[in-house]
């Protein structure tokens, strides 16, 4: 019998996402594939993911720009706020169990 062969593409990477917190609701989130301008079409059963940044800066960037759209609205809108923070992406195969 063949020995199971180990998984060798595994990653534990730091990445940059963005909270966003709301004054309607106290718990913030962190914002995924829904808020990305370009859409792609879901392969089927494809989970949501999360909207990750290599660098601080370009996190930072895309919050402001949130943040100025958002802030000229005259409805709860303008109360959105979006914030870089630092987030941790780890992809490992698990054990099957038999």
């Amino acid at each position: 019998m063949k020995k199971a062969r180990k998984l060798t593409r595994e990653w534990n990477r730091t990445f940059w996402g963005v909270k966003f917190t709301s004054s309607l609701d106290e718990n913030p989130i962190l914002l995924g594939s829904i808020w990305r301008i370009e859409k792609t079409i879901p392969y089927p059963d494809e989970p949501t993911r999360p909207m990750l940044f290599r660098t601080r800066a370009a996190a930072r960037k895309w919050c402001k720009e949130q943040m100025e759209k958002y802030s000229k609205r005259t409805d709860h809108l303008a109360d959105w706020k979006f914030r870089p923070i630092k987030v941790r992406e780890q992809v490992y195969a698990l054990k099957e169990k038999r």
